[in-house]
């Protein structure tokens, strides 16, 4: 019996932005009828990885591994490819950014090398 090969099943381990991200592109191919099924596993019980935002008294945190930089062609084009280009909210350059290394915030610096750290605008 022939398998056909544009049945294809593709499971995903985690729903951090690049499972989220491989899934939505998956998507796009499967309405040509190249892919059945696209399963996303993940072990929290949140979707995002290292992703959140938390907003408590007026401040907002982005925690993560690295912010949003929009001026990588991925990260442009995969808003753009999600219709999100309104749903920015960019960060004035008037406010003072910290970097929370888990015992202090640290004023933010584009020198600064990156290690998995919370972005605060205040």
């Amino acid at each position: 019996m022939m398998k056909d090969r544009n049945n294809k099943k593709i499971a995903i381990i985690g729903a951090g932005i690049s499972g989220l991200t491989s899934a939505f592109y998956l998507l796009k191919k499967s309405h040509k009828g190249q892919i059945s099924k696209i399963t996303i596993y993940e072990a929290k019980d949140k979707i995002g990885g290292a992703i959140d935002t938390d907003i408590s008294s007026d401040i907002v945190s982005e925690n993560g591994p690295l912010s949003l930089f929009y001026n990588r062609d991925s990260i442009r084009n995969l808003i753009q490819d999600l219709n999100l280009e309104n749903e920015l909210i960019f960060s004035s350059k008037n406010l003072n950014k910290f970097i929370f290394n888990g015992s202090k915030l640290i004023k933010f610096s584009p020198f600064l090398l990156f290690r998995p750290l919370v972005f605060l605008s205040l």
